[in-house]
């Protein structure tokens, strides 16, 4: 629907694709479950959002204030404060449906998964074909553990689009829970025939196919050579090709702006529990509780980190 406010559509146009871009373009881009990043340092983000607030005090119904204060919000971690900010969003344009798309992704911050996919119903019900609102709710529907949603979320997107490299990434790790081995192969092969560099694709399906039977090859010794060595992810690669220590791993994940921390930290919690969960579960236990702790939930690795811990429980 077409928002009341027209300087508020052009500033969520930056934040996300709408349904008829998304539905319309033919080479869609891999959606990232991941908000915006407003600003490079935790005090750039605390300035933006005093000066939004001061913004909002002197203009109550300004839309463009609080979309932006919503979203800072979001980088911070405060999705209780963001979730007031689009509900606030929401009384002002009602039919503005992608509000509730962003207040979906803020639920699903908090575990309110309920709340999120009832909000994604509203986005999608206006918006049936949005390539972003069928992901986002799968990834609700996964942490739910609603695994035959959140396949046909994916799925649907698939069809639309076969060329969704995250989609095949998304819906691989889903059937990964499931239990559904070689359909998760299956998934990574796809996801690597669209990027033959998808890095996560390679590790999943490496994994995978081991824990499964399935022969797989040794990880490459030239896993790491289509990356740069001073940039991420080379530096968890070279890890799980023998290049690198754990030291160094931490050390790398550790530097960069937050939201590269973060990112960087569960990635190497997660990966480098793999490394362990077969010789050593003993090691392998307080790293995955790491990326549980670290990782936000619609990363794969939260719900794989979890996955794994209920193994070694048993």
């Amino acid at each position: 629907m077409i928002p009341k406010s027209l300087v508020a559509a052009c500033l969520c146009m930056l934040f996300l694709v709408s349904g008829a871009t998304a539905a319309d373009n033919p080479s869609p881009q891999p959606i990232s479950p991941q908000p915006l990043r407003l600003a490079q340092n935790a005090n750039d983000l605390d300035r933006r959002i005093d000066a939004l607030t001061e913004e909002i005090r002197r203009n109550p119904a300004g839309e463009m204030a609080y979309n932006e204060r919503a979203n800072a919000f979001i980088e911070k971690g405060y999705y209780d404060r963001a979730i007031a900010d689009l509900s606030k969003l929401i009384a002002l344009s009602p039919d503005y449906a992608q509000y509730y798309r962003m207040r979906g992704d803020a639920y699903r911050s908090t575990g309110d998964y309920d709340h999120a996919i009832a909000d994604y119903d509203s986005w999608l019900a206006s918006a049936p074909n949005d390539l972003t609102g069928h992901h986002n709710r799968g990834l609700t529907y996964r942490l739910k553990d609603d695994y035959p949603r959140a396949i046909a979320d994916f799925t649907f997107n698939l069809q639309k689009h076969p060329d969704l490299g995250m989609d095949y990434l998304e819906r691989g790790a889903t059937r990964i829970l499931a239990g559904e081995a070689s359909s998760a192969i299956a998934d990574f092969d796809q996801a690597l025939r669209v990027n033959p560099r998808d890095w996560e694709a390679v590790l999943l399906r490496h994994f995978i196919a081991n824990r499964s039977g399935v022969k797989a090859a040794s990880l490459p010794p030239t896993l790491t050579s289509d990356y740069a060595r001073d940039k991420w992810p080379w530096p968890i690669l070279a890890f799980l090709a023998g290049q690198a220590s754990a030291a160094d791993v931490r050390a790398a994940a550790s530097a960069g702006n937050e939201s590269d921390r973060r990112d960087h930290l569960c990635a190497a919690a997660f990966w480098m529990g793999q490394s362990e969960r077969a010789a050593r579960p003993a090691a392998a236990k307080p790293l995955f509780e790491e990326a549980v702790r670290r990782c936000p939930r619609a990363f794969f690795e939260y719900s794989l980190a979890k996955f794994e811990l209920a193994r070694l429980a048993k």
